[in-house]
């Protein structure tokens, strides 16, 4: 996983993407601005939808925390790619570490809707586990329609009998794909495969983020966990109620990260769910849970400093002024209503079954957050909680007390015993 400083403006770039040559040649000149801190005409290239958002004092930060992070830019021959209204332009960065691009959308005027580091395309080394058998399971392609919005997604399902009970995979952070894939690891993929060999059948989908990009939320909306996540869970609901082979009355939400944090929300508000599976679920706001995650990653104390001031913004993201400021890329609005939610308040009041997993290796959602979750929900009858003592945040194993962003570059898969800890707990309720 890679620095969230270097996810500036990363909603604007999840959507589809093309380049002309006049792009590349407004991305040079924009970097020459860039680094020569001409930051009051910086916001000249960019669309107006978005313009107003780009002040001096967001380029000056900006600006500080690339330079601190990897010294003035430099960057190689720029690509071009054409797909649909956009275009998009990147730059191999040639500064340390050179796993990086940088990368500019523009639109059929010609104007930044957004500028960004991004790792390089490569090809992924994941294979699928020992425990899959093509034998045993069959995989379709579905459509998620939610409201205006349409998600594709992948139904799994044992290849003979019927009535399965079926698992909804819900995504962390950021505009992850229909196999939660991060580095070489694709962790809703394993879990689809691992329990479709148990008689347990699972929808997986791009989240709407990385399919719409800025455009996520309906004309007028500000972006909200709304919007980003519990709505098109709910369509998904909907829409496993209706598909054949599936036991409407058996519907379980799995969240991880980010997703299990808004699980209790999902059952709160969806009537009819028969239980929720919380993966590293964080239990406290999440500003202090990214403190924690600067605190370990960052070893620059200035930069550290720099980027625990953001955590702090975000902590008190209701106090900002101007909600559309954007904070880590996001508008404050977003953090505001995020810090409303009481995850914790609202899983006690549950009364269906619920299973708590953690990693004890976690760096991103912590042995910290899982104390939390076994002191408030530990004594609950319809809860089970359970860790893992090799596990990281993505469910792989390692070494050492606590894991890395490098480790997640490590092919590797969840193991059996997560899969068939899950499929047991299901099978049971």
């Amino acid at each position: 996983m890679k620095k969230i400083t270097l996810l500036f403006f990363s909603l604007c770039l999840a959507a589809q993407v093309f380049a002309q040559r006049e792009n590349i040649n407004l991305a040079n000149q924009f970097l020459a601005d860039f680094k020569a801190k001409k930051f009051e005409v910086l916001s000249s290239y960019f669309d107006a939808s978005v313009a107003d958002k780009i002040t001096v004092q967001l380029m000056q930060n900006t600006h500080a925390t690339l330079t601190a992070q990897y010294g003035e830019l430099r960057t190689g021959e720029a690509e071009e790619t054409k797909s649909g209204q956009y275009q998009l332009v990147k730059m191999p960065l040639l500064n340390e570490p050179q796993n990086l691009m940088v990368q500019f959308l523009f639109n059929a005027a010609h104007k930044m809707l957004g500028f960004t580091l991004v790792p390089k395309a490569k090809v992924s080394l994941y294979k699928d586990p020992a425990y899959a058998n093509a034998s045993l399971y069959t995989e379709e392609k579905i459509t998620i329609t939610s409201g205006d919005f349409k998600l594709p997604g992948i139904l799994t399902k044992p290849k003979t009998g019927n009535n399965f009970p079926v698992v909804i995979l819900v995504h962390g952070s950021g505009p992850g794909d229909k196999d939660a894939a991060v580095g070489n690891t694709k962790a809703f993929r394993d879990l689809a495969l691992g329990l479709a060999a148990k008689g347990i059948a699972t929808i997986r989908y791009d989240k709407r983020t990385r399919v719409y990009g800025a455009h996520s939320a309906p004309d007028g909306v500000a972006l909200t966990i709304k919007e980003e996540v519990t709505d098109d869970v709910q369509a998904v609901v909907k829409l496993a109620q209706q598909l054949p082979g599936l036991n409407a009355k058996k519907i379980i939400v799995l969240g991880h990260s980010l997703g299990a944090m808004l699980a209790p929300k999902i059952a709160a508000e969806q009537q009819g769910l028969a239980g929720i599976i919380m993966m590293s679920a964080p239990a406290r706001p999440f500003g202090p849970t990214i403190k924690d995650q600067f605190a370990y990653l960052i070893k620059d104390q200035e930069q550290l400093q720099k980027q625990l001031h953001v955590a702090d913004e975000i902590t008190h993201a209701d106090t900002v002024k101007d909600q559309h400021k954007l904070i880590m890329g996001i508008p404050a609005s977003y953090f505001t209503n995020l810090n409303q939610y009481n995850q914790v308040k609202v899983a006690k009041a549950l009364k269906l079954p619920i299973l708590v997993l953690q990693g004890e290796r976690d760096y991103q959602v912590t042995l910290k957050d899982l104390a939390i979750w076994k002191t408030e929900l530990g004594k609950n009858k319809n809860v089970t909680i359970k860790s893992y003592p090799k596990l990281n945040h993505l469910y792989t194993e390692g070494e050492g007390a606590l894991s890395t962003p490098a480790e997640y570059e490590t092919p590797a898969n969840v193991p059996l015993y997560v899969i068939e800890d899950i499929a047991n707990w299901i099978l049971k309720h």
